[in-house]
């Protein structure tokens, strides 16, 4: 029997599925989505639920790069996150509201992360930081993990 060779060009899962998910608000989404194109990583898809017509305009600039699933005007956060994993394909889903920001370097580093785990670890939790009009890098306010 001839020994089965994999091909490299065969479409594989990738490890991690970032799922940004939200409404445009104060047109934060362009810039979110500008710095995850423009380090594009093997292993690493982007699916953008977008609520609205203008988050999902903002989104369909980035397809086919990014999968865009449109939600209606008023959709909350969790029908979002729902959406954008029922279409994930990777192991890991990295959830960021449309109105956050990802440091740049984010995406690889959890994408690392992840993929040296053991296949019995579930849950990644990561900690981050908040900005308000007043001041940028503030303690989460989802208290100490």
């Amino acid at each position: 029997m001839p020994e089965t060779v994999p091909d490299p060009f065969a479409e594989t899962d990738p490890e991690l599925s970032v799922v940004v998910h939200g409404r445009n608000v104060q047109d934060h989404l362009p810039d979110l989505l500008d710095s995850l194109a423009a380090h594009p990583l093997p292993g690493v898809e982007v699916i953008v639920a977008a609520v609205g017509d203008w988050a999902r305009e903002v989104a369909e600039r980035h397809a086919p790069a990014f999968t865009v699933v449109p939600l209606p005007d008023g959709a909350g956060d969790a029908a979002g996150r729902s959406a954008g994993a029922a279409r994930a394909r990777g192991r890991w889903l990295h959830f960021v509201h449309a109105k956050d920001g990802l440091p740049v370097g984010a995406a690889p580093a959890v994408a690392e992360r992840v993929g040296g785990l053991p296949g019995t670890v579930d849950v990644l939790l990561l900690d981050h930081v908040r900005s308000s009009w007043r001041a940028s890098g503030l303690p989460s306010p989802d208290g100490p993990r």
